[in-house]
């Protein structure tokens, strides 16, 4: 279980440093010591993926970025619960992208060589942990991404059908292509910590060189074109 609120502290110098200059951070955790089931390396990969998109949603001219979190009911009607949201005030999405925001491969970034990964990965990790995502969102006004998960206590243990067998990562040689030098140092922390052996790119012209200079690559993650 992780102390969600203690982890998006701790993170605070780092997703500042994600958004653009001109945007600002503003949190409201009322959550301390309140733990939900993930491990840290999930949940950081949850805030990050959601306040990099949320910054990526801003005008240019600027805009805010809040965190909150707070105690409700779960959905469920089993216990209390901890939720999570991330809103931005930035340009909104349409009804029609909202229905497809979670679907593998769907970006509104294809463009600028956005995967359609992100928020599909996000989507993935939160159902497996018990948790439900959802997102509001106005044109022109912005959007919040909420996310409510069962309190870890003591008392209770997720169900083993809830949280299938995670693949073992330890072994596996990974390739991280991305111009983005901040989300590169992002993956490389969260895949180290997992015992993976990571190699790095910031270009496709380095990739390749990468590729032919290295034995394979289990994994290769990439977000240039």
């Amino acid at each position: 279980p992780v102390e969600v609120d203690q982890i998006i502290q701790d993170n605070l110098p780092l997703l500042t440093s994600l958004l653009p200059a001109t945007a600002a951070l503003s949190t409201s955790l009322k959550c301390p010591s309140l733990k939900v089931l993930l491990n840290p390396s999930q949940f950081e990969q949850i805030v990050l993926n959601l306040v990099v998109n949320a910054g990526l949603a801003l005008p240019e001219s600027g805009g805010v970025v809040r965190i909150r979190t707070y105690t409700t009911r779960h959905k469920a009607g089993d216990g209390a619960a901890l939720t999570m949201e991330v809103e931005d005030t930035g340009v909104g999405m349409s009804a029609q992208i909202v229905e497809q925001i979670f679907l593998p491969f769907f970006s509104t970034r294809k463009h600028a060589g956005g995967t359609g990964l992100g928020l599909a990965t996000v989507a993935t990790v939160v159902a497996q942990s018990g948790g439900t995502i959802s997102v509001s969102s106005t044109l022109s006004q912005g959007s919040t991404f909420k996310i409510q998960w069962p309190l870890a206590d003591a008392h209770r243990h997720p169900r083993a059908t809830a949280r299938p067998t995670a693949r073992p990562l330890a072994w596996l040689r990974i390739l991280i292509v991305d111009d983005q030098a901040d989300i590169v140092r992002i993956l490389r922390r969260l895949l180290k910590r997992e015992q993976c052996e990571v190699v790095t790119a910031t270009s496709v012209r380095h990739g390749k060189d990468c590729l032919r200079e290295n034995s394979p690559f289990d994994v290769i993650l990439s977000d240039v074109v």
